[in-house]
């Protein structure tokens, strides 16, 4: 009686630890190298604004406002300047192992994204396998009314393509899509009609992007 009292212990300790693990104790243990310029203790601050409804709003080093724009147990945003903002989601594994995605957007003005994954301990995964596969060719689509030519002249406008990549936390989805906002308008407007975003659902079982 006593060994499985011991043992039902034990499972409740475990459950509590995964449960413990939230966003807010994942971006407080983020080793400050990831983040230049903003310390731990600017982000417990921004933390504890955040948690008690006040602006989220610190000085880096380079006295510039930073902001926590929104934490959930799994979610974050954080305005890191006019032109850069990070988010991070808390993503389940098998055995409710967790892993942190990272999707940091750069504004100029068109957006470009880089993403990457960690561990729950903050070490980055270089297994390129837990990354989405993107396929170029996934961001167009042809209408039957177009011809493979004229087709072909629509894609060679973008160039060297520039990916924003949206994090949806709640959905557990990464959203590629192609940013044209550098082109003329009149021509970007031409090109939309072809363009189509590329969804990707965290699969928890295989730990990896499969895409929709």
């Amino acid at each position: 009686m006593m060994k499985r009292l011991y043992i039902f212990f034990l499972l409740m300790g475990l459950c509590a630890g995964v449960q413990a693990q939230k966003m807010r104790d994942s971006f407080a243990q983020m080793p400050d190298s990831l983040l230049e310029l903003l310390t731990r203790n600017d982000r417990l601050d921004c933390i504890d604004f955040i948690e008690n409804n006040m602006p989220a709003r610190v000085r880096n080093a380079f006295d510039n406002y930073v902001e926590l724009k929104e934490l959930t147990p799994n979610y974050l945003r954080m305005e890191l300047s006019s032109a850069d903002y990070l988010e991070l989601a808390l993503l389940e594994g098998p055995d409710s192992v967790r892993y942190i995605c990272w999707v940091r957007t750069y504004k100029g003005p068109s957006e470009e994204s880089k993403v990457k994954m960690y561990t729950s301990d903050w070490k980055e995964i270089r297994d390129r396998k837990i990354l989405p596969t993107l396929d170029c060719s996934g961001f167009w689509t042809k209408p039957d009314t177009v011809s493979a030519e004229q087709f072909d002249e629509f894609k060679r406008w973008v160039g060297l393509p520039l990916i924003k990549v949206s994090l949806d936390a709640s959905k557990g989805t990464l959203t590629y899509a192609l940013q044209v906002d550098e082109m003329d308008e009149t021509d970007r407007k031409k090109l939309e009609p072809f363009l189509r975003a590329q969804v990707y659902r965290w699969n928890r079982t295989t730990c990896g992007w499969d895409l929709e």
